[in-house]
């Protein structure tokens, strides 16, 4: 599915990672400003989206992807 991810601080710089429910990491987007659209493949699961800023912040939110 499409998705866009828009940070609260539109100048900030981060990485950005999607971890499925095992850990392991299904995407990375490296040096993104502002907003972000990502185009993922996932299976239905509960899956993790951390977000790094330069600045060494980390924030993390749960991504859930149901199907029909």
């Amino acid at each position: 599915g499409n998705f866009t991810l828009n940070l609260n601080e539109p100048n900030v710089n981060f990485d950005l990672h999607v971890f499925n429910g095992l850990g392991n990491e299904v995407m990375s987007k490296i040096k993104q400003s502002g907003k972000v659209d990502l185009n993922m493949d996932l299976s239905e699961g509960i899956y993790t989206i951390q977000i790094i800023t330069e600045q060494g912040k980390v924030g993390n939110k749960k991504l859930v992807i149901l199907k029909n």
